[in-house]
């Protein structure tokens, strides 16, 4: 079902009034990229980090074959997160450790600007339930985003980071797909009356919620929805297309 941004917010009173006298906080699930913004924030932090540092820049297109094969033997290897990994340390490394949390929180300040209209427009009907945002990128900038841009959230549960070598590298595993639900111990602590995100790969996260929202879902995420939910009628899903700011 696609719903109207109005319908959305009808929907979300009428669940708050449908589990006001639930003995458990009510609570919503939220996916952070292409779900809350528009894009990918690890992308928009690759990308302003290599405007900030042309020097870097400038050796990292001249070494390309070297650093594809590099990031490829990763990928190969040790699979996606690692290969992930290795971009996010070739960004970061040469800098003091005590300045590269500023420097990420610099680099990822245009995602400010790139939440999604609609999603602003619900947020005074978020402000009595538990707002967790459950990631595949860093905890750390996400949780910087969040707060530098005002938006009210309780709890922010992404891939981890440490310092390796000079850099900063991910710590596995990646919080995508069924891992979200593992990585959500206070899963059964709240009523989760909404979850959302852009992408198939949460349907296990979806799951927990009453009702499920995929937000401007891409033709291959409604493949999977519709094959998942197949013997499900009506369908538990409804799809959201929003507009950028």
């Amino acid at each position: 079902m696609i719903l109207e941004d109005s319908f959305l917010l009808e929907e979300i009173e009428s669940l708050k009034r449908r589990f006001s006298d639930s003995s458990l906080p009510l609570g919503c699930a939220w996916d952070f990229d292409k779900t809350m913004i528009n894009e990918d924030s690890f992308y928009i932090l690759v990308k302003e980090s290599l405007k900030d540092q042309p020097l870097k820049a400038f050796l990292l297109g001249f070494l390309f074959p070297f650093v594809i094969f590099f990031l490829l033997t990763l990928y190969l290897i040790l699979g996606r997160l690692a290969a992930k990994s290795g971009i996010l340390w070739l960004v970061t490394v040469g800098h003091p450790k005590r300045r590269i949390p500023s420097f990420i929180h610099k680099w990822c300040k245009p995602c400010q600007s790139l939440f999604y209209r609609d999603f602003m427009n619900i947020l005074p009907l978020l402000k009595d339930l538990h707002v967790l945002v459950i990631t595949g990128s860093g905890h750390f900038w996400v949780r910087n985003i969040l707060k530098s841009k005002g938006i009210p959230f309780n709890q922010v549960i992404g891939t981890s980071m440490k310092f390796f070598m000079g850099g900063v590298v991910f710590v596995g595993p990646q919080c995508v797909g069924p891992e979200k639900v593992v990585r959500l111990k206070n899963k059964n602590h709240y009523k989760w009356i909404m979850a959302f995100s852009d992408h198939s790969a949460d349907i296990p996260l979806l799951q927990i919620a009453v009702n499920k929202y995929f937000i401007n879902p891409k033709l291959r995420c409604l493949y999977h929805v519709r094959n998942f939910y197949s013997k499900t009628s009506p369908s538990p899903v409804s799809l959201l297309f929003w507009k950028k700011l």
